[in-house]
């Protein structure tokens, strides 16, 4: 009964940290000054999940709002601020540099300004010479890999992580529940090879097996969500570690077995006879 519990009391801590995952990537966050019909308008591209440690160059433009007309530097000034997820500003560019060959603001990102994964922000602040000014603000993911998870890849995840951690505690528990010895009689003599310990040996295998793969699972998700990305580094080391160990522990499950059934075979044949082993 304490062993259910424990297993209950595992599955559901599994699904309490990895429900929130399901809607953990929120929408990137605009804003940008409505409250004239005349100024500027800054228009950027849209922002996938960046790289970590990768530079990334930030493009702008700016439009006359009253007509639409583009705007250049010799009429109109910008600055560049980048901020972490703490709120400070880890990044400035006063002014902006202008691209001359394609129209528009420019300025590179070292890679060292991304080398957190999280959320960040950068806000642009132009000002024209008899305009008034504008501002535009945006948010956007930095992920190891570059990527983001969306919701119904995220909810596969989540039944994988799951299903996993099932089949992996199932396993387990046939691996501990079966038995190992030799059957025996009322008198304590051995009266059958007890074959279930094939299984038993199987079973433990097996749920070494399926924990490398829930492992790789929490890895991958801490790759793409923020909320787990510290943990990145820590779910790293233990899969490679506990990956590197699964081809001897394979080697030594079947010589393990050859021992058995090599012995079993010998038992067999005393039982045969009528000789009791012990």
């Amino acid at each position: 009964m304490e062993k259910r519990g424990l297993y209950l009391f595992f599955i559901v801590t599994l699904f309490l940290i990895l429900i929130p995952l399901v809607n953990s990537q929120q929408p990137i966050q605009t804003q940008i000054n409505v409250n004239t019909e005349i100024g500027l308008d800054i228009v950027f591209p849209k922002i996938n999940p960046l790289k970590l440690n990768e530079d990334f160059n930030f493009n702008i433009q700016v439009y006359n709002r009253s007509n639409s007309i583009e705007l250049n530097n010799i009429t109109t000034n910008c600055s560049f601020h980048l901020i972490n997820s703490s709120g400070h500003h880890i990044f400035i560019s006063d002014p902006l540099p202008y691209n001359n060959d394609h129209d528009h603001w420019e300025v590179n990102v070292k890679s060292g300004n991304f080398s957190q994964s999280g959320r960040m922000s950068y806000l642009v602040d132009c000002v024209h010479s008899s305009l008034s000014s504008g501002f535009a603000s945006s948010d956007f993911e930095v992920t190891i890999t570059g990527d983001a998870l969306e919701t119904s890849n995220s909810i596969v995840y989540l039944i994988l992580s799951i299903n996993a951690l099932f089949l992996f505690l199932l396993c387990l528990f046939g691996g501990i529940a079966l038995p190992f010895k030799s059957e025996r009689n009322d008198e304590g003599k051995i009266v059958a090879v007890q074959k279930l310990k094939y299984f038993k040996v199987g079973l433990i295998f097996l749920s070494y097996v399926l924990f490398v793969w829930l492992l790789n699972l929490l890895f991958a998700l801490s790759n793409n969500f923020s909320i787990i990305s510290q943990y990145t580094a820590f779910f790293e080391i233990i899969f490679v570690v506990v990956n590197a160990f699964s081809f001897p522990l394979f080697v030594l499950m079947l010589i393990i077995m050859s021992i058995l059934a090599w012995k079993d075979l010998k038992l067999k044949k005393l039982l045969l006879k009528g000789i009791n082993p012990d």
